[in-house]
């Protein structure tokens, strides 16, 4: 069958006759029944160009997503990692365990602490009264255990969320 404006006849061609059929408005019925149009090829490579153009996006976004996965990224870490001076000294928060190794609630906040910020301790061993001394001179960069107090508050820097509560009890003996 081939239409053109306003006219159509029924025309039976051979498969190499639809093959080299050349005029844009021509449209072939081949021996299958199957419906051949140049115009018809030509909407299919308009449609099948942006197809490939979201396969190939679609392609790009997978790979950068897999790199991504694979490939790790530390959080505000620096190159180099900072070397923090922290006052070591033995309590219930700070202590070493059977193994001989630094332990404790303390100890642990602080791991996380470099776990964020990708610091390198340096632990400086102590009494808790001289380490705060140190402290004040400058000479360490934290402790932990230090209560919040105004007086405390003017000579160093506290965190927004403290790393726990204190209570305090007195116990009387009958």
């Amino acid at each position: 069958m081939v239409q053109s404006d306003n006219h159509t006849r029924i025309e039976e061609r051979k498969p190499s006759e639809v093959a080299t059929a050349k005029r844009s408005s021509e449209v072939t019925v081949s021996a299958t029944g199957r419906v051949q149009s140049d115009n018809h090829t030509r909407i299919e490579e308009k449609r099948m160009i942006p197809n490939r153009i979201k396969s190939v996006v679609l392609t790009l976004l997978c790979i950068i997503l897999l790199v991504s996965v694979l490939v790790p990224i530390r959080a505000h870490a620096q190159e180099t990692p900072k070397t923090v001076r922290v006052g070591w000294y033995e309590s219930p928060y700070n202590y070493w365990d059977q193994h001989d190794r630094r332990t404790g609630y303390a100890y642990e906040y602080q791991r996380k602490i470099a776990a964020y910020t990708g610091w390198h301790y340096e632990y400086v061993e102590g009494t808790w009264p001289d380490l705060m001394q140190m402290f004040l001179e400058g000479k360490i960069d934290m402790m932990s255990d230090v209560s919040y107090t105004e007086e405390r508050s003017k000579m160093m820097i506290f965190p927004e969320l403290p790393m726990g509560a204190e209570e305090y009890y007195i116990y009387v003996e009958d």
